[in-house]
């Protein structure tokens, strides 16, 4: 895959895990900040961990699960 499609890819992934966050109730200026900031963006942009084929449902409990626990359990969805 190019890297402009990978690239694509993500950004639908985050924008969309965004308006989730947003419409849940959040800030979006600290949800953006925040998911920016977070673990889980770092291994979704590397294309080797394989989290850009994940759901923005799995995504986003992945994502509540790093902001409750400071870990990210990837062993369920591997």
């Amino acid at each position: 895959m190019s890297e402009k499609r990978f690239s694509a890819i993500l950004f639908l992934l985050v924008s969309d895990l965004i308006k989730r966050l947003v419409a849940n109730g959040e800030n979006a200026r600290e949800a953006i900040r925040a998911f920016y900031r977070s673990r889980l963006y770092e291994l979704l942009g590397n294309r080797e961990t394989g989290l850009w084929h994940a759901s923005t449902d799995m995504l986003l409990d992945l994502y509540e699960g790093e902001r409750r626990t400071g870990t990210i359990n990837l062993d369920w969805c591997i």
